[in-house]
């Protein structure tokens, strides 16, 4: 029985060889083991932190305006998301300390009031 599947191994081995250049054919016969022993795991790429998923329940309007500002970027909606979350944090954390602190959207609410000439 072993030499039966012996005999189907050179066979499948000898009809790869059948392609190959005379190059080819010298690394596939070439013992690779102690290549494969030295080996170093390949490091993912990108961050080294974990990323977490969580799930974000959007209005379909606001969706939309991400997809479209992320495709105007030329990035992926995710990557746009995440990297606003992050801004955000960033400016969270810059602001530690001061006094005055008001949401993005109260700001955004006071200078649509004063551009129109109102008093906040």
């Amino acid at each position: 029985m072993d030499d039966e599947m012996d005999g189907e191994m050179d066979t499948e081995r000898l009809s790869r060889l059948k392609g190959m250049t005379e190059e080819q054919k010298r690394l596939f016969a070439m013992d690779h083991s102690d290549l494969i022993a030295r080996a170093q795991p390949a490091l993912p790429a990108g961050p080294t932190e974990i990323l977490v998923t969580k799930t974000v329940r959007l209005s379909s309007d606001s969706m939309d305006e991400l997809e479209a500002e992320a495709a105007r970027q030329g990035k992926k909606a995710r990557t746009l998301m995440r990297e606003y979350i992050e801004a955000g944090l960033a400016a969270d954390r810059s602001a530690e300390g001061h006094e005055l602190k008001v949401s993005l959207n109260e700001a955004v609410r006071m200078l649509r009031a004063l551009a129109r000439g109102e008093a906040a």
